[in-house]
């Protein structure tokens, strides 16, 4: 699942540079040390690209209405799309923390797959119910 998910770290919109630099359609503001914010307004490419020197990037894509946000690395993404789907990847360990409770719920099924071992730690009790229909 590592990379970038569709989404390359490269400034080229267009099939060839010097098309992409005399199109009305495309704006690109960049630093002398290689940061960028592109905005594209083409139908089929229709974005708004920041992005670091090293390729971080945060990414609002109109075209196939998504948010992403990369590492440059692609060791760690989140993409949100219009479907009311989240992604969320990290290529060592995700980690959640909250100063009273985290909450978890879904109206179908909660899914759980590990390659190792399942480890639960409470401070009182474990508490497991299931409700019969």
């Amino acid at each position: 699942m590592k990379g970038d998910n569709g989404y390359a770290n490269s400034m080229d919109t267009s099939p060839n540079k010097k098309e992409r630099a005399l199109d009305p359609q495309i704006y690109c503001f960049g630093t002398p040390g290689g940061h960028y914010i592109t905005m594209t307004d083409m139908e089929d490419h229709c974005r708004v690209r920041l992005m670091t020197t090293m390729g971080k990037q945060i990414l609002l894509d109109d075209t196939n209405e998504r948010i992403f946000i990369s590492t440059s690395s692609g060791n760690a993404y989140i993409e949100i799309d219009e479907d009311g789907h989240i992604h969320v990847y990290g290529s060592e360990s995700i980690s959640f923390s909250a100063g009273t409770d985290v909450n978890i719920s879904a109206n179908n099924n909660l899914n759980v797959n590990v390659g190792g071992d399942i480890n639960t730690t409470a401070g009182n009790e474990t508490i497991t119910k299931a409700k019969k229909h």
